[in-house]
């Protein structure tokens, strides 16, 4: 039907009744979308490329500044891509650089507000996780944490986890 659910996950699928051989029913269309057809190979091939499609909205009224911009975040050699600092001195994010005052358009402000919205959720169902959690399942995912932070700083580094995971046969 042009529709791309883009949030499959078990708990998104509903049985149609309580019957051993109900109809199976997709649900939470909430960050779905409609798209055009395309093979999967054509989908892997203009992924592999970096190539981006600035022809079909929102980018028709995006600054050529702001395009260059993606364009240069989503470079696919990561040596040639972009790092935070150089992003933030491009001349469309810098201070009193180029970006336009225009107001967004309302396809990009409702997919920010889409994914701000899914973050929410995703945190609110993390602490309705946690606090399923036994006292049990507590002290040993705190056990876990102080032996990975091994430097006691009360947060735990990328070579910290690394270092954890490989411990635990990770």
């Amino acid at each position: 039907m042009g529709v791309i659910h883009r949030d499959l996950k078990p708990e998104n699928f509903l049985l149609l009744s309580k019957d051993e051989n109900a109809p199976l029913k997709a649900t939470n269309f909430g960050l779905s979308g409609f798209y055009k057809q395309k093979n999967e190979n054509g989908i892997f091939s203009v992924i592999l490329r970096g190539h981006v499609d600035f022809s079909s909205d929102p980018w028709p009224s995006i600054s050529s500044g702001a395009k260059d911009l993606v364009r240069k975040m989503l470079t696919v050699d990561p040596r040639q891509r972009l790092t935070a600092m150089q992003v933030l001195n491009h001349s469309w994010i810098k201070e009193d650089g180029e970006a336009p005052d225009t107001p967004l358009d309302n396809a990009v402000l409702h997919r920010l507000k889409q994914f701000r919205a899914m973050n929410k959720f995703k945190k609110v169902a993390l602490r309705v996780i946690a606090g399923c959690l036994s006292e049990e399942d507590i002290m040993g995912l705190r056990q876990m944490f102080k032996n990975m932070d091994t430097d006691n700083s009360g947060t735990i580094t990328l070579e910290e986890l690394k270092q954890g995971l490989a411990k635990q046969g990770t």
